[in-house]
Formats: C-alpha cells, sequence, structure tokens
C-alpha cells in the first residue's frame, strides 16, 4: 500500500499492512491509540476529530465527490 503525505503530496511512503483495526468513530480511534502515534501530541480530542472531518471532507471536495 502507498500512501501521500498530504497537503503537499510531494512524498510517499510505502508500507506492509499487518493489522486491520476497526472503529464504530474517529473518537474511538483516537481514544484507542495515543495521539503521539499520529504525529499530534499535544492536541486535544476534539482537534483530532473536527481536523479529520476537516480533512475528508476538503479532500471530497478536490476530488468533485458528494
Amino acid at each position: 500500500m502507498e500512501f501521500i503525505k498530504v497537503p503537499e503530496q510531494n512524498e510517499t511512503i510505502k508500507v506492509q499492512v499487518t493489522e486491520l483495526r476497526k472503529y464504530d468513530t474517529f473518537k474511538d480511534m483516537y481514544e484507542a491509540i495515543p495521539f503521539k502515534d499520529f504525529d499530534c501530541e499535544g492536541w486535544s480530542m476534539e482537534e483530532m476529530v473536527s481536523g479529520t472531518y476537516e480533512f475528508i471532507l476538503q479532500n471530497k471536495k478536490e476530488s468533485g465527490v458528494r
């Protein structure tokens, strides 16, 4: 699997997925995984969740998805 760095989209990283975890909400995921693992140490739960939705909405707009 290959991931592209955003918003610049100038770097990629290839990874091998070894485990898939499912969560009902982003909040549930952020409660289970330390913020430092997302390089977001010091962020609040509200910042994490709202930032995630902002990111998703922005990408939908850019790709023309409704």
